[in-house]
């Protein structure tokens, strides 16, 4: 049926058609382009994924709310909470007169945050960090957060006194 039409592909065979070496190399170089093209766009999709995934971990870690306490489970936690208040007083920058003593400004966040929650003793953010007047002395003051059960904390600092 076909066979009749020139030219059909029933009537030329592969061994009569005869490729130029230009048009060979023209057709090795377009493939070989591709090639790079397909590779390049395979890196970037991978870079382009993993750059998401990256973004979605750091935007969950900080948009995580953080825990409350279940008192309604524990009512002795009110009690316990009440006593870490107290015994926070008695640490090391708990209160004024008791402030840590640290060579220059610039480490007082980077103190305040190696100190670990009283609560439950994980990482703790800074939120503010001040100065304050205490019978005549500047103190620095940072306010920091539990990253896991909310709970609030200020610290105080001295500058030491340059010899």
């Amino acid at each position: 049926m076909g066979s009749s039409i020139p030219g059909s592909p029933s009537t030329v065979s592969t061994t009569s058609v005869r490729i130029s070496p230009r048009y060979r190399a023209a057709i090795a170089r377009t493939s070989c382009y591709n090639q790079r093209v397909l590779w390049l766009l395979l890196a970037f999709a991978t870079l382009l994924v993993a750059w998401m995934m990256r973004e979605r971990l750091r935007r969950y870690r900080q948009t995580e709310a953080p825990r409350e306490p279940d008192v309604s489970k524990h009512p002795e936690a009110t009690h316990l909470e009440q006593d870490v208040r107290l015994l926070e007083l008695l640490e090391p920058g708990g209160t004024p007169d008791n402030a840590i003593e640290v060579a220059a400004s610039s480490v007082v966040e980077v103190h305040a945050a190696g100190i670990p929650c009283t609560l439950c003793e994980k990482e703790v953010d800074v939120e503010e960090h001040l100065v304050e007047e205490h019978k005549g002395q500047l103190l620095r003051v940072a306010r920091v957060r539990c990253r896991r059960c909310g709970h609030h904390r200020s610290l105080y600092f001295r500058l030491a006194q340059p010899n």
